[in-house]
């Protein structure tokens, strides 16, 4: 190669370090803004979400209609543990939670960690213009946070009535077909742990479990075991006048150490 070309290309090289030495570390700074905000801080979740996690576009809404995922958490609670800033996406990494106490940075974990994208359509230039991009994904505010209270459903369950057992003597119960018992969760073994976790659940007309939300919790991964096996049951459904309905019941799960 010419030395001529040689020496012109490293000076272009050079300029666009240098160039570029500002625009990097002001993103780095940007991300660093970001992650000391939002990582280890309970954040509630706006649009219902799959199993695994979920990709957003910029204005909240999910990139696909479905993740694939047999359950989908509704309005879940998620402890922030890693934030991530790229030029076309935000990332967060975090745990589902059951419960919040605003005077704690977390509550009861349920299940497995969530993995959320969020697309940009430019690069982000501000930790204003990022809290913006957050709020149409999250509920920001403690207050908002009471009200995200996490619930698995069934995807493609149907909105067909659901009815309470005991308000109508002519409801019957769901009968059990397969109704394994949960198993102690390693961590509650290793405590000598053990209690009641309650759950609420809707049997459908299928006898297919289809919402489950978590009433009393214990922690110590045994909601979770709680919640795992549950979502498996089958029942005959429950029936009125004959004809099989979807009925909402509570469930109590006791762990026993033996």
């Amino acid at each position: 190669m010419d030395l001529n070309l040689q020496m012109n290309l490293k000076r272009i090289v050079v300029l666009l370090a240098l160039c570029l030495a500002p625009v990097l570390a002001a993103a780095d700074e940007l991300e660093n803004q970001i992650v000391k905000q939002y990582q280890n801080q309970v954040l509630g979740l706006r649009a219902p979400i799959g199993e695994a996690g979920q990709e957003l576009d910029s204005a909240g809404k999910p990139v696909e209609a479905s993740s694939g995922s047999p359950w989908t958490l509704y309005s879940g609670l998620l402890f922030v543990k890693k934030v991530s800033l790229k030029a076309d996406s935000l990332n967060l990494e975090g745990d589902p939670l059951i419960s919040f106490d605003a005077r704690r940075t977390a509550g009861l974990q349920l299940g497995q960690p969530l993995k959320i994208r969020i697309h940009l359509e430019h690069q982000l230039r501000s930790a204003d213009e990022a809290q913006q991009l957050m709020d149409r994904v999250f509920f920001l505010d403690t207050e908002s946070l009471k009200r995200a209270k996490p619930e698995y459903r069934r995807s493609g369950a149907t909105d067909e009535p659901i009815y309470h057992v005991g308000q109508d003597k002519v409801i019957r119960y769901p009968m059990s077909k397969y109704t394994p018992e949960p198993e102690m969760s390693e961590e509650a073994r290793r405590a000598k742990y053990q209690g009641t976790v309650v759950v609420r659940v809707v049997v459908d007309k299928n006898g297919l479990v289809s919402r489950i939300a978590v009433v009393r919790s214990l922690g110590m991964g045994l909601d979770a075991e709680a919640v795992s096996t549950i979502r498996k049951w089958r029942f005959q459904p429950a029936t009125r006048e004959g004809q099989p309905v979807a009925v909402e019941l509570n469930i109590e799960t006791t762990f026993h150490l033996f």
